[in-house]
């Protein structure tokens, strides 16, 4: 994996600004603000990479579903993720613009860095390095990006089984609670538990 390290290595500052294009567009779910563009940002992102999505209406926010298969591939992998943030408010609490990315001592500060945006943005990002490297995946990759996941989730099952026609045809009813698959992603810029530093946390707490 030495040669997907190297291109992750050297494609680095390209993969910051793609990042940090996402992180600027609010997306706030609560508040109606920025949701579906970007959903549709990150459609194009994703297409960009080589991996075809769709952005598909709900009773509320858009989710993106995606798929990429491997011929002879035998597995599947769904990774589950949502691009829509809390409010940044109270303002008055961030150290730097909660909508502006900015790189302090090797960490990203801004709304959605470390929940959920960095984690679903490393995922793509793997998916890509191993498929300009290696030209291929190893097995079938599955996405669902939902833009509710912060006012309870209502929508993106229902509308999900209501796609026959989509990709993953129904896999990513399997992948259970969404905290669930927040807890097991990680990403070399995600934010610690604790940090005296405000503007590092998605939601102001320290």
């Amino acid at each position: 994996m030495q040669d997907v390290s190297r291109y992750i290595e050297e494609n680095r500052d390209r993969f910051l600004s793609e990042l940090f294009l996402l992180l600027r567009r609010p997306s706030i779910s609560t508040q109606n603000q920025g949701v579906t563009e970007c959903a549709h940002l990150l459609q194009k992102q994703m297409r960009a990479i080589g991996i075809p999505a769709q952005v598909l209406p709900t009773a509320r926010h858009p989710i993106v579903l995606g798929e990429r298969r491997s011929p002879a591939a035998t597995k599947t992998v769904p990774i589950y993720g949502h691009y829509d943030v809390q409010p940044p408010e109270p303002l008055e609490l961030w150290n730097s613009p909660p909508f502006e990315p900015t790189v302090r001592e090797g960490r990203i500060y801004g709304r959605g860095t470390g929940e959920n945006k960095g984690q679903l943005f490393a995922h793509l990002k793997a998916v890509e390095a191993v498929l300009r490297v290696k030209k291929r995946l190893p097995v079938n990759v599955t996405f669902l990006f939902e833009g509710e996941e912060e006012i309870g989730s209502r929508n993106p099952p229902g509308v999900h089984r209501g796609q026959p026609g989509a990709p993953c045809g129904g896999l990513g009813l399997l992948l259970g609670r969404p905290d669930a698959a927040q807890r097991s992603a990680h990403h070399p810029l995600r934010r610690p538990r604790r940090s005296a530093d405000r503007g590092l946390a998605d939601r102001g707490e320290p």
